[in-house]
This record gives C-alpha cells, sequence and structure tokens, in this order.
C-alpha cells in the first residue's frame, strides 16, 4: 500500500499488525531530512513501516500507534504535541525527533515516565555556528550599511570611511558552550583569534578540550571580548541573561545572537541599538515574523537574518542520517546517540 506523502510514494504501509516504527512527517519534512537513497534504505529496512498522515491530531496519532504496536516514533515539526501521561501508549518506548526543541511536542512527563526521547543532537551545530561567523563577518565588514546605502541610494566607499574592519586577531567572546559554541571555535581558528566562553554547564574539560579559556561570569566575558556570539541554552537560569550593563562592556564592539532572543533583554538591546556604536547580528527575535515597526529595521549598526541559523535546506539531510542511524541503534538494543535527559530537557527553549 502507498501513501499520499509524494516525496516517500514508495514506502509500504502496514496499518493493520505490528510494525516497529512509525513515521509522522509531512511531506516536506520527508523531502528535506531524508535524500532518496535515505527513503529506500528506510523501505528496506521497515518493509512495516507505519506512515501516519500529515495533520494527524493528537489523539488519532495515539490510537494508530497503539493499533499498530510501535515501539518507535519519528517526528518533525509536524508532530502533533503528544499527551502527558505515558499509559495511554504503553508500546511506545523511543521518540526520534529530528529537529531541536521538543518541549512544545514532548512533555516533560513522559521523560520522567521513562520515554526514551532523542532530538538531532549535533547533527547540526557546525550549519548554526556557520551563521553566527557570517554575521561576525556581516558586523565587521558592515555589510547592512552597505547593502542599504548601495541598493536604496546609490552609494560607494569613500576613503576616509573608518568602519570596515577585520575579524582576524580579534578577542572572540561565547557565551554558552554547548555542541553548537564548540563547533564555532573550529570555524574561527582560521581567523587566529583568541576565544574564551562563559558557562555553567560544562566541566573545565570541555572547555580545555578547545584550547577555550573560561570565564567566571557573564560580566568577565563581555570585558574582555570584542565581540560576542550568544549560544546559550534558554532556561528558567538564562532567560534575560544579558543585560544593558553586559552589552556597554563591549563598547564599540559586536554583539551576534544566534540562540533566542528570550536571552537578552530586549529593551536594552534596542536603546545601545540606537545609539550606533554597537555593532548587532541577530538571526532571533522575540517576535517572529518581525513586525512592519520593528525598531531595529534600517538602522546600519545592525545585520538582521530571518532565523536562518539552521539547519539549512541542504543540510537538513544529517539530522535525517542521524534519525535512520539512532533507530537501528534502539531496535538492535544499541543506546541512541544525543539522548534528551531531564536537565537538558529544562534548559531547551
Amino acid at each position: 500500500m502507498q501513501f499520499s506523502n509524494s516525496a516517500c510514494e514508495s514506502m509500504a504501509v502496514c496499518e493493520k499488525g505490528t510494525s516497529p516504527v512509525a513515521f509522522a512527517l509531512s511531506g516536506q519534512e520527508w523531502e528535506s531530512f531524508f535524500t532518496p537513497g535515505d527513503r529506500l534504505t528506510l523501505l528496506e529496512r521497515f518493509p512495516t513501516a507505519v506512515i501516519l498522515p500529515e495533520k494527524i491530531s493528537g489523539p488519532d496519532l495515539v490510537e494508530r500507534i497503539n493499533a499498530s504496536g510501535c515501539r518507535v516514533l519519528v517526528g518533525g515539526w509536524s508532530l502533533p504535541p503528544l499527551p502527558t501521561d505515558r499509559a495511554v501508549f504503553p508500546g511506545l518506548e523511543y521518540v526520534g525527533y529530528l529537529a531541536g526543541g521538543i518541549r512544545r511536542k514532548i512533555p516533560r512527563s513522559l521523560l520522567e515516565q521513562g520515554l526514551l526521547v532523542s532530538n538531532w543532537g549535533n547533527s547540526i551545530a557546525r550549519i548554526v555556528a556557520e551563521c553566527g561567523l557570517l554575521l561576525l563577518l556581516m558586523c565587521y565588514r558592515e555589510a547592512s550599511h552597505w547593502q542599504i546605502r548601495m541598493h536604496q541610494k546609490g552609494a560607494f566607499k569613500s576613503r576616509c570611511e573608518k568602519g570596515n574592519l577585520s575579524l582576524f586577531q580579534r578577542r572572540i567572546g561565547i557565551h554558552g558552550f554547548g555542541a553548537v559554541a564548540q563547533a564555532l571555535t573550529d570555524l574561527l581558528r582560521p581567523f587566529h583569534v583568541e576565544i574564551a566562553a562563559y558557562s555553567p554547564w560544562p566541566d573545565d574539560a570541555v572547555f580545555a578540550a578547545k584550547g577555550v579559556r573560561r570565564f567566571a561570569s557573564l560580566e568577565q566575558l563581555f570585558e574582555w571580548s570584542d565581540a560576542v556570539v550568544e549560544a546559550e541554552a534558554c532556561s528558567p537560569q538564562t532567560i534575560r541573561s544579558v543585560k544593558e550593563l553586559h552589552l556597554r562592556l563591549l563598547g564599540d564592539g559586536v554583539f551576534v545572537n544566534i540562540a533566542r532572543a528570550e536571552l537578552v533583554e530586549e529593551d536594552a538591546l534596542i536603546r545601545v541599538a540606537r545609539e550606533g556604536r554597537l555593532k548587532l547580528g541577530l538571526d532571533v527575535y522575540h517576535q517572529e515574523p518581525l513586525p512592519a515597526d520593528y525598531p531595529l529595521c534600517g538602522l546600519p549598526n545592525v545585520a538582521l537574518l530571518p532565523h536562518l541559523g539552521g539547519p539549512t535546506w541542504d543540510r537538513r539531510v544529517d539530522a535525517g542520517a542521524l534519525a535512520l542511524k539512532n533507530i537501528s541503534r534502539f531496535l538492535e538494543g544499541r543506546p541512541v546517540e544525543f539522548p534528551i535527559s531531564l536537565e537538558q530537557y529544562d534548559r531547551m527553549t
């Protein structure tokens, strides 16, 4: 039997009997997370896989999982929120989530009750880090300033322009030191920069392995840095942790946010940005899409991207490949990669 998602027309669907795996994905998610070769691999490994309909409701999803006896559920952004009580689908043991933050889809109570959950882990870390590098370069080279002036006013540089600067040999601070921050340190090495970071969670050995200086406070990090990249996880402990005093410690430096807007006090960010000294590179916002009157739009010292950090369309397949690996590992009785602990869950957005 075939199902309607055009990206996977050749995959079989088992509606009766048992199947180890169910997929709750939109057609676009099938197309972007799995290559044609991956889809053939799925068909070969799991010929009775249950392909759930697009836009399936939570109750219908539970009913289909229970009817097919699935132990594994693979979902993406289109996955409906799961119920809070694991008893409603007692046979489900593992959820492989193709995207990042799971809190809007998978209640904490399910993890407390023993449900195994993983996400895309560090499979897209280098892609988000790449966006951080792009924004750093955009800020130092005043790319937004020149894009606005050249496109709208036909401007060109004069010899007295002093704003065009280099990233080489800078002091780069990173708030947070998870997978994205660690990937960013690798991308920054060719620029011969000094790198420091602040985050209370990783062990000292993690910083040492990357050759990164560890600061004991955000104040120390911002005071030392020429530029700071925001890459910390968003949690009750870190929300609005970057305040006006931190931004002012950067002076006429650079602040880039590729994590979550909620980590920064928005009013303070706007005030400092409007003064024009600090250069900003933002990929995340308190309201998305941006309202037409967003106060940072049009400022020459602010580079804006529309939450492009990751995964890019062409690299979503990295997360898909990880999901395939984890399905096999789980069914073979081996540990999956990047399982979500309760501590990690609480730090997610």
